[in-house]
Order: C-alpha cells, then sequence, then structure tokens
C-alpha cells in the first residue's frame, strides 16, 4: 500500500521518459516495503549516448522529489546520480569496478524497480546477466557439469555482501557510530536479504529446472541461454517473494513461519516511528539498556537460524549448493 502511494506521488516525473534513459528506484521501494521514513533511492540509468541534458535531468529530479517532500537517498552519492549502462555492464570486478559501480549494479539485478520507462532498465539487466553467464569463460569439460550455476555472477552476490559488511564497519569508524542501532539492524535483516535472493538467482536452474536438464548440461550453447532465462526469471521476484516460494518448495510451515515472522517483526519496527528514532539514535554504548534494541536483536537472531537451518541444515539441493559453491 505505502509503495503503491509513493509510486503515485512520483508519476510527475514521467516528464523525464526518453528511449535511453529510465528513473530506477532500489532499496525499501524496489523491494516492496516502503514505510513512511523510507529513503527514496533512486538513479537516472542511461543506456545509450552521452547528452549534456542528463545532468540538467538529474538536477530537475532532484527538485520535483524534494517538492514531493520525500526523503533524500545516502549522503555517499551512491543514489541520485546518473549511472551508465557500460559502467554496470563492462567494469565488472577489476580495477574500475569501484564500490558505488557494484553496489548500483547488484541491486539494479535484485530490488530495482522502473519509476519509468522500464524497458531501458530490462535491457541493461539482460546485458548484465549476459556478461556474466554467456561471455563468462568457462574450462572445457569431457562432461556435462553436474550442477548449472553462474559462477561469475555467485562471486559478485558474495562480493556485495561482504562489502557491505565491511562498510557498514568503516561508515561506524568513520562517523563516529553514528546511527549505529539502525545501521546493524539492517544489516542483519535486508541487507542480508539482498544476499539471499542472490544466492536464490544464482541457484535458479538447479531449484527449479527444466524436464531436460541433463541435457541442457551438456550442450554448452543452450545451457547459456537458459541460464541466463532461469536467472532474470528469479530477479522479476522481490527477495521476499523469492525466498517465499523456495520455502514453500523445500521448507515447512513451521520454518517460514520463524523466517517471516523474524522479518515481519523487523518491518514493524521501522513501521513505529517512536522505535525507529531509537534505533537511529542509539548509541552501541546503550543497546544494552534499550528493549527497542533487545528485540530486534532477538528477532535478527531467529531471522539468522531460520536461513541458516533452511540453506544449511535442511537436506537437499539448497545445502548441496550452499556447501559446495558458497563456501569452497
Amino acid at each position: 500500500m505505502r509503495t503503491d502511494e509513493l509510486f503515485a506521488k512520483m508519476e510527475k516525473l514521467s516528464k523525464y521518459s526518453s528511449e535511453d534513459a529510465s528513473i530506477v528506484v532500489v532499496g525499501s521501494i524496489g523491494r516492496r516495503e516502503v514505510t513512511e521514513s523510507s529513503d527514496v533511492d533512486w538513479t537516472l540509468l542511461i543506456d545509450g549516448p552521452s547528452d549534456p541534458s542528463h545532468a540538467q535531468a538529474v538536477t530537475d529530479i532532484r527538485a520535483d522529489l524534494e517538492s514531493l517532500d520525500l526523503e533524500k537517498p545516502g549522503r555517499t552519492e551512491t543514489f541520485g546520480v546518473m549511472a551508465f549502462s557500460h559502467e554496470l555492464v563492462h567494469y565488472i570486478a577489476g580495477a574500475h569496478d569501484t564500490n558505488e559501480n557494484l553496489t548500483r549494479r547488484i541491486l539494479l539485478l535484485i530490488e530495482s524497480r522502473a519509476v519509468t520507462q522500464p524497458l531501458v532498465r530490462e535491457r541493461v539487466i539482460r546485458n548484465i546477466l549476459e556478461r556474466y553467464i554467456a561471455h563468462d569463460i568457462v574450462v572445457p569439460r569431457s562432461i556435462p557439469p553436474s550442477h548449472a550455476l553462474p559462477h561469475f555472477l555467485m562471486n559478485d552476490v558474495v562480493r556485495y555482501w561482504r562489502t557491505v559488511a565491511s562498510d557498514y564497519a568503516a561508515k561506524m569508524w568513520e562517523r563516529n557510530r553514528e546511527g549505529w542501532g539502525l545501521r546493524n539492524i539492517k544489516l542483519r535483516f535486508s541487507r542480508k536479504l539482498i544476499f539471499v535472493a542472490g544466492l536464490l538467482a544464482c541457484y535458479s536452474f538447479e531449484i527449479d529446472p527444466p524436464d531436460d536438464a541433463a541435457t541442457i548440461r551438456g550442450d554448452r550453447d543452450r545451457l547459456t541461454t537458459t541460464l541466463t532465462t532461469s536467472v532474470a526469471r528469479r530477479l522479476e521476484m522481490t527477495p521476499l517473494e523469492s525466498l517465499a516460494s523456495v520455502l514453500a518448495h523445500y521448507g515447512d510451515d513451521d520454518l517460514a513461519r520463524k523466517i517471516f515472522g523474524a522479518y515481519d517483526r523487523f518491518l514493524g519496527i521501522l513501521l513505529d516511528p517512536g522505535k525507529r528514532m531509537e534505533l537511529k539514535e542509539l548509541r552501541i554504548e546503550g543497546a544494552l539498556h534499550s528493549k527497542v534494541w533487545e528485540e530486534a536483536h532477538n528477532a535478527s537472531h531467529d531471522f539468522r537460524n531460520g536461513l541458516e537451518e533452511l540453506f544449511l541444515k535442511t537436506d537437499g539441493v539448497l545445502r548441496e549448493l550452499t556447501i559446495r559453491f558458497g563456501v569452497f
């Protein structure tokens, strides 16, 4: 409901539509988890020739969003700026792939939504997946692989999660632990959920295999095409939808209640203005004296334990894939 209401407010941005630029949002808006205090993490995604008018469009979009009294993106300027498809597609890993570029690319794949020109977003995502999967260098095999995974993408999903955790520690140091409580809880829930959704996208071929999966694994051309389509289809879901679909197939009712009950408690805290503000202003020294922190912290343990049970303790394909490809 809140997400739909926010999107209705952003309809005035349609005047910035063009064939090569799309306004894309990520974060709680992309995940369909909007609260009254949600930031509007947006990007002007450009997939075409450089045009001086793009810079003016960014300035105008900022002004329009401010007039709507919407929360600005964070101060790192990862969002609220232009992003170019060339960098997202071609600067994957290596010296040119900054933390900002990695963040924009992974969040575009996992939790984004187009406010304008959805075809631009879809085209860029497809090209990113082609870069990760179809153009990945694969060692020749005399026999078909036992599992079909996009290893390049898998490594980047893991790298993103570790980068987010490290950046959290760096920001706490640089900002003298400002906003510690809220950032810590978000890391335990929504940031971890992005990682989970990324893993499930990489596992997509194996958790929902086609009828002729064994034949496809032995055909390199067919495999890359099918794997790309399979990953893209999984990424069309929100992270919670993706998790729910896997729980419905591989989990049980008690485990689903444990995981989603914990996440619902997290969202309930964010929806409570008083509790959210307490977490935002909480210093690490006062954590043990905060009932809100205790509530959020306990919920995060339930969420973590539920995910560990789903991915590591329940015999089956998820456990096998996680141990084999996610650990070693």
